[in-house]
């Protein structure tokens, strides 16, 4: 790629593009001239780390054999809307709830991590008829609608005064707090407790000692399991290693 072609991309990216979370005047995005495996070189030819895998999408490395010969017969697959049955998602959809915990039984397929959370805030009202909303402060959950009053940081604020329902905790102190769960006992009016065990993409702060797998003890015995919907994303696995 030469430097007119580069200038010629940086120019289009200016008047044309919309970047997320910034200030249009001042966006100034590097260009990814090529990428390769855990790594991406830049205009200037400099070889970069992809320690965020751009998005946290890119988990098996840019450019990954299996990957571009599978993409090879993306031709071949029919595009049908969700009404309808396609041998792909029906075999991904099995896979998947393989590999899912034993109380998982099927697949809901959405566009993105947001749109997920939509969806997960709706069946959980559904499910329980209930409308309130647990999440953390110091969160990230999309920039949905939706999403964006699950957030909890800075960033929510753009969709306030938001949806009726959404309730906010502090994350725990890892050195000198502990999460002490009060329930009464009377019927809970909470829906979803969305927790990840990172806070935000910006820094790892990790849960304190009890880690997700007490906490979803905890919330389980404080009521009657079909009581309450917790979706717990990243949960004890990631928390414990």
């Amino acid at each position: 790629m030469n430097e007119a072609e580069i200038t010629q991309i940086q120019q289009d990216d200016r008047q044309y593009v919309m970047h997320s979370w910034a200030k249009q005047a001042y966006v100034r995005p590097t260009v990814i001239t090529k990428a390769k495996g855990i790594f991406f070189w830049d205009e200037r030819d400099h070889k970069c780390y992809d320690m965020c895998s751009q998005l946290v999408y890119l988990n098996v490395g840019h450019r990954h054999p299996k990957l571009l010969e599978a993409f090879k017969s993306v031709g071949e697959i029919p595009l049908a809307a969700p009404a309808f049955a396609t041998a792909p998602k029906s075999q991904l959809a099995r896979k998947i709830v393989k590999a899912a915990p034993e109380n998982m039984a099927k697949v809901f397929f959405t566009n993105g991590g947001a749109d997920a959370n939509d969806h997960a805030v709706k069946i959980a009202r559904m499910a329980t008829g209930r409308y309130k909303i647990f999440s953390r402060y110091r969160s990230y959950h999309g920039a949905t609608f939706g999403a964006g009053n699950l957030t909890g940081e800075s960033r929510r604020f753009l969709v306030e005064p938001g949806i009726p329902g959404f309730v906010k905790f502090e994350t725990p102190y890892l050195y000198r707090e502990t999460l002490d769960l009060k329930v009464r006992k009377r019927r809970p009016l909470f829906t979803l407790t969305v927790c990840t065990a990172r806070s935000s993409m910006k820094g790892l702060i990790r849960l304190p000692l009890f880690s997700l797998s007490r906490f979803r003890a905890q919330m389980a015995s404080s009521s009657r399991r079909k009581d309450i919907l917790k979706a717990c994303a990243n949960c004890a696995a990631a928390t414990e290693s």
